[in-house]
């Protein structure tokens, strides 16, 4: 994995004598297959659930210089990867599947109670009519 430092100009000052604010990015993602030990703890420890293992094994190559996966070969193996279990039934909903939800419930009221109003308006008789 290859990761640079930007400057982030949009956030606070630094405070005198700070450094400048930076976050990472991601340019360059790539598995040098001739130093995994396949012991499967990156799998382990991703904090995003990124990295599966694939049934594919036949990737032996005659220059090791090639052993170096780059993303798009490993996207050609994607097909091959297995679905995720199953979360357990009892298991805690994700916070950010249960946030996702909340938004979304708090989006379809308000474009609900807009409706409504829109409705009672349109259905409220004119002061003249009655």
């Amino acid at each position: 994995m290859h990761l640079h430092r930007l400057p982030q100009g949009d956030g606070p000052a630094p405070p005198p004598g700070g450094r400048e604010r930076s976050r990472n990015v991601l340019d360059r993602f790539a598995i040098d297959f001739s130093l995994c030990m396949y012991c499967g703890i990156c799998i382990e420890v991703c904090p995003f659930d990124a990295l599966f293992w694939s049934p594919e094994f036949e990737y032996a190559e005659t220059d090791i210089h090639e052993l170096t996966h780059e993303r798009d070969k490993l996207r050609e193996w994607m097909w091959t990867v297995p679905a995720p279990p199953a979360l357990d039934p009892g298991a805690e909903e994700p916070k950010e599947i249960a946030a996702a939800r909340k938004s979304a419930e708090k989006q379809a009221a308000a474009a609900q109670a807009a409706a409504a109003q829109a409705e009672a308006a349109r259905t409220e008789p004119e002061e003249g009519d009655a």
